[in-house]
Formats: structure tokens, sequence, C-alpha cells
């Protein structure tokens, strides 16, 4: 009598096992969501002539903006890897894989004498740590404070296109100024009004657009 009972818990068991979904006792595969290695920075101004252009390194300058139409074939936009920091906000870095060693990263240049107008350079930095570039004094050009590290931007909707990139060590917009003649615009993030053109940057996934 017991060898049955035994018998009939093995059958109830197996007809369980038989009834349950196929996928359980396996671990299902996370949702993997995929985003383009590297960004670059593109002007979005339906309004403008600058719209869909891309930012540049502006030959004699080094900082970045937006080149003059006469100019053929047109520069492609700088390449960044952005890197997600402890702070909350991101670096963008221009080569290497991963922030704690050096490379090229996207720079806010922010004038030492209160102006509120902000420009953008690429340096190559040992890491995206703002404390660290202020102690390296041949790094950032004089007269600015340079920071690597309080870049924002919304996150990706369709088309992993990250809207309104951002710079968030002060209020402002982006702004085109024409004192790169003949080269082109600067891209300035001007804060305190008086912005008479603003526009707004996007990082636009570079290996989504065949680039």
């Amino acid at each position: 009598m017991h060898l049955v009972r035994i018998i009939m818990f093995a059958f109830t068991i197996a007809a369980a096992a038989l009834a349950l979904p196929s996928s359980w006792g396996r671990t299902k595969p996370a949702t993997k969501v995929e985003h383009p290695q590297h960004y670059y920075l593109s002007a979005s101004c339906p309004q403008e002539p600058w719209h869909n252009r891309s930012i540049v390194a502006l030959p004699t300058s080094q900082r970045l903006g937006l080149e003059n139409f006469t100019v053929a074939p047109t520069t492609p936009g700088l390449n960044f890897r952005p890197i997600e920091l402890a702070n909350g906000y991101f670096a963008l870095r221009g080569d290497g894989d991963n922030e704690n060693s050096s490379g090229l990263f996207l720079v806010a240049l922010k004038p030492t004498n209160g102006t509120q107008i902000t420009g953008m350079t690429v340096l190559h930095l040992p890491k995206a740590d703002s404390a660290m570039i202020q102690r390296d004094v041949e790094t950032c050009p004089d007269d600015f404070e340079c920071v690597a590290d309080q870049w924002t931007f919304d996150a990706a909707g369709d088309g992993m296109v990250h809207h309104n990139f951002k710079f968030a060590g002060s209020d402002g917009d982006w702004e085109p100024i024409k004192d790169a003649a003949p080269e082109g615009w600067h891209v300035y993030w001007k804060g305190g009004g008086g912005v008479d053109h603003p526009i707004v940057l996007d990082l636009v996934g570079a290996d989504d657009h065949g680039r």
C-alpha cells in the first residue's frame, strides 16, 4: 500500500510539471535596449539655416561650432561616447573605453570673469573630473574654468536621438555667434537672456545613421 501511494505521488508531480508554462524554471533574458555606441551633436532649429547640421571643431580656434555653408565637403561631426557619472550628469568621451583612463573629452569653457557665455572644446584629460582639471593648469586655457562632467540630455526617443543636450553648470540656451569668420559660428551656452537665435542641440546616434 505504501508503494502504491509513492507511485501515485510521483505521477501527480509529473502531471503538474507538464501543466506548467514552458518558460517556467528558466531565467528569461532581460530585454536589451540597443543604444548606438557613439553619438554626434546636431543642431535642431527648423526655423534657422543650421537645422540638422553637425557641431564640428572649427580649425583655427579648435572650439566647437557650426561651419560656414561654403565649406565643401562638409566636415563630419565629432563622435562621442556618453559616460554616466556619479553626480547624475554625463561626460562625453571622444576616444578610449572607459572613464578611468585618459582620453579626449568634451569640455565647457566657462569664463572666469563671470561672463555668462560658455563655449565648448575638446581636451585630452586624465579623466572627466572637474577638480582634477583645475589642478592641471596646463590643460585648461587661461581665463577659463574647464568643466567636463556636467552635461545632460533627455532620454532617447524614436530614432535613438537624445534631445535637449545642455550644460548643467548654469541656466541658458545655445546660440551660434559669427565670431569665427570665415570658418563659421562658435556655439555658446548663453545665460542671462539676450539670446537672439536660440537653437537646440541633440545627441544623434552615429551608428544609427550610417556614420
